[in-house]
């Protein structure tokens, strides 16, 4: 048999596994860990696939066999229904907050002022990923941003950008508040008030054709019920209205 043949083969044999054994969750690389949380008390077999926002959003729409996306920001889920790949509407899930790491052994910061200073900024690449847009688009609400492009250093996604700053490539970052509690080798100097930051919107959303349409509904509104499990992550839970009881 032709090696590329071999490859379709398997990849039409994984594909039917992950169809028959679980519900697959595309989930942005910032909510990984409470995707997973999630996973393990939803009633159904379920199986987390994270990575970056854009990354994930261009495999489903070439047919990567996911059941369920769950993305920041609105830009890539936007584009997904803009091109039929969702069923139904997306429910937003939660919010996030952005943060200035720097290592640990610094001190925290009174005001994002010190910023001006830092020779080696770590961003997600504002280029492709959310969290280096709302990271850009607050900086320049800070009047900041003019200052300090030309020390960016960008990075796939937020967790590289974090983990740059840990390995001491880099003198700070700026990063979900989520991922700024994954490493004890950094610090939070600084939060961003929220009058910088656009809203940072964890969406849900079924993806189309899937044949699991119906579970996708269930873990999204199991997503969206699920208060405690965001905010044990540090993620701002959503208000519940009368439609969610």
């Amino acid at each position: 048999m032709r090696p590329l043949a071999l490859a379709s083969l398997a990849f039409g044999l994984w594909v039917g596994c992950a169809r028959e054994d679980a519900l697959t969750v595309f989930a942005s690389a910032s909510a990984a860990d409470a995707a997973q949380d999630l996973a393990e008390a939803f009633e159904g077999k379920t199986r987390i696939s994270p990575g970056a926002t854009s990354a994930l959003a261009r495999q489903i729409d070439a047919g990567a066999p996911a059941s369920v996306a769950l993305l920041v920001g609105d830009e890539w889920v936007d584009w997904l229904g803009s091109r039929q790949r969702l069923s139904g509407e997306p429910i937003e899930v939660s919010r996030g907050a952005l943060a200035v790491v720097v290592p640990a052994r610094d001190s925290a910061w009174a005001s994002l002022r010190p910023l001006a200073r830092v020779e080696r900024l770590a961003l997600a690449d504002p280029a492709h990923v959310p969290a280096g847009r709302f990271a850009q688009a607050a900086l320049e609400r800070a009047g900041l941003w003019r200052g300090v492009s030309s020390r960016v250093i960008p990075f796939a996604d937020v967790r590289a950008a974090l983990g740059a700053v840990a390995s001491g490539r880099a003198d700070a970052a700026v990063v979900y508040q989520t991922d700024a509690r994954l490493s004890n080798r950094v610090r939070t100097a600084a939060l961003f008030p929220d009058s910088l930051v656009a809203p940072i919107v964890y969406r849900c959303a079924v993806v189309a054709g899937s044949g699991r349409e119906a579970e996708g509904e269930a873990f999204c509104a199991h997503a969206r019920a699920s208060g405690e499990t965001w905010r044990r992550r540090g993620f701002r839970a959503v208000q519940k209205t009368p439609a969610d009881l």
